[in-house]
């Protein structure tokens, strides 16, 4: 959404001029700091990186059956690509955490560039796509979780978003 609107391919639209400031903010590209969309965007997509990496750092010592942690795990290092992809595509290089850190320890992570945050995601998304199974393999109860499918497709998304 936030590339489209700030380009003529999109409107923001609303009943008056000044409906959402934040969004007339991305409009006409004066994002101050306090802009609560693009704040949102950044805590939001940390937040679920940080419960992405609680899953793939913990699931292997549960003792629940090993597909159901291959499935967990995968749908975890999908969720966590998913929300770089976001990231990436909004602020370019953004720092890459592969663990659950500490508030103190989060301000120390440097920001890396646009190609390693890449890199990182297209890493998660092959491992991602090497557990999931198959949407095939679902039952309809379970319809709409990530599958290899979902897993390839964002992967090759990724890859064509850097040429």
């Amino acid at each position: 959404m936030f590339g489209d609107l700030m380009t003529d391919d999109s409107e923001k639209g609303g009943s008056s001029a000044s409906d959402f400031q934040p969004l007339i903010e991305l409009k006409q590209w004066t994002l101050p700091p306090s802009n609560q969309t693009i704040t949102t965007l950044w805590v939001h997509s940390f937040t679920g990186i940080a419960r992405a990496n609680t899953v793939i750092n913990n699931v292997d010592a549960g003792t629940i059956d090993g597909a159901l942690k291959s499935r967990l795990k995968g749908e975890a290092l999908f969720l966590r690509a998913y929300f770089y992809f976001n990231l990436v595509k909004a602020f370019g290089g953004v720092p890459l955490f592969e663990k659950t850190v500490t508030p103190t320890e989060a301000p120390n992570v440097s920001r890396a560039t646009i190609a390693q945050t890449y890199a990182f995601i297209e890493k998660d998304l092959k491992a991602a796509a090497a557990l999931l199974p198959e949407k095939s393999a679902y039952p309809q109860a379970d319809l709409g979780r990530a599958t290899k499918g979902a897993a390839n497709g964002y992967l090759a998304r990724a890859i064509m978003y850097q040429l």
